[in-house]
């Protein structure tokens, strides 16, 4: 069983858990509390190999767009440029732009 002294007073021993997905139990070493403690990130629930065979299926989406990125489409036509710029600013392409 590992201890690991931090800074702050709190100490991280090694514990047994069990695993939320096969039900196992597994030891959740104090470097890995410490690694999860120092990144905010909430307690684990599962075991390593479920953590990897859940990374597998569900990918990580942290700091990645939550939808795709946009494409851009060239206008077919100059006129549907002008068209859609005198719809929006009527008044001042009182000429129709042309």
């Amino acid at each position: 069983m590992t201890t690991l002294p931090e800074t702050n007073g709190n100490q991280y021993e090694d514990k047994r858990l069990i695993c939320r997905d096969c039900g196992q139990d597994f030891v959740w070493e104090a470097g890995e509390q410490r690694f999860f403690n120092d990144r905010g990130l909430a307690p684990t629930v599962r075991c390593l190999s479920c953590r990897k065979r859940r990374r597998a299926v569900v990918p990580n989406t942290a700091g990645t767009p939550t939808q795709p990125p946009l494409q851009h489409h060239p206008v077919d036509n100059a006129d549907a440029a002008m068209r859609w710029r005198d719809e929006l600013y009527p008044t001042r392409y009182s000429n129709g732009g042309r």
